[in-house]
């Protein structure tokens, strides 16, 4: 009999829906108004979440080598997307327009924004071509 390592987690794809967490992101305009924290935006991570819809899709799937190999695929495209993403965000407010147009302060929301909302597309996306990489390859075995 298999050990339960080598299939994935049994999850409830509808815990997909704690990704709505990451509206609490949000927040970070009020509680900078307010007495200047801005760390609530890092809350916009928890966007990431919603990848958990694709977990629980794919739950009880054996973690074979082609399961392994797919998941390398994923997470490398995925990282791929959030790097470019990353360097077209530091190109952005490394541009010499920023500092006529607002305050460091806001260039640093800006930048905090736009990672943690990085993080949660590369969570999200990475999950999302596991899931796409494994059923198109179970649709070709069965057709």
């Amino acid at each position: 009999m298999k050990s339960n390592s080598d299939y994935t987690a049994n999850i409830n794809p509808r815990l997909g829906w704690l990704g709505l967490l990451g509206f609490l992101g949000f927040g970070g305009f009020w509680t900078y108004q307010i007495n200047n924290m801005i760390f609530p935006f890092c809350f916009l991570c928890l966007f990431g979440l919603f990848g958990l819809f694709y977990d629980g899709k794919m739950k009880h799937t054996l973690k074979d080598e082609m399961y392994k190999d797919n998941e390398r695929k994923a997470s490398l495209k995925a990282l791929k997307l959030g790097f470019g993403f990353s360097y077209a965000l530091v190109i952005v407010s490394s541009s010499g327009i920023w500092d006529i147009i607002v305050t460091k302060d806001f260039l640093l929301i800006f930048l905090l924004i736009g990672m943690s909302l990085n993080v949660a597309i590369v969570v999200i996306l990475s999950k999302f071509y596991l899931y796409k990489f494994d059923s198109l390859e179970k649709d070709n075995e069965c057709g």
